[in-house]
């Protein structure tokens, strides 16, 4: 289970890395790193999933370069999560991680209308 685990965190670490490749640099790859390490130590003290916490933080903001390059057109968190559904599905995660996983990065804004459930 924990190879199977850290293989597709690898997979997920991969697909996510092409779409830091023009990021600020406030928003770059390494910010991903540290919003991980971060999401997982609260994870772990409040006893969340571990595995949906760090595939959320690592995807949370993959399109956060297309949101500037339109200069705010558009939520990054929600479009975000439509790419990491895609990602997600092509990967092979249940419909329900896909789902609780998708929440959690459209909700990482805070927004009236995209409040976190959990």
């Amino acid at each position: 289970m924990i190879f199977e685990t850290k293989a597709l965190i690898e997979r997920i670490e991969k697909e996510a890395k092409k779409f830091f490749t023009k990021a600020s640099l406030c928003h770059d790859w390494s910010h991903a790193e540290r919003v991980r390490k971060l999401a997982l130590k609260i994870a772990k003290k409040e006893k969340a999933g571990l595995k949906i916490v760090e595939i959320a933080a690592l995807l949370h903001d993959i399109a956060r370069a297309q949101e500037l390059r339109c200069k705010g057109n558009f939520c990054h968190a929600k479009q975000g999560a439509k790419l990491a559904r895609d990602i997600l599905k092509k990967i092979g995660l249940s419909p329900q991680e896909i789902g609780k996983i998708s929440h959690a990065i459209e909700s990482h804004r805070f927004r009236k209308s995209n409040s976190p459930k959990t």
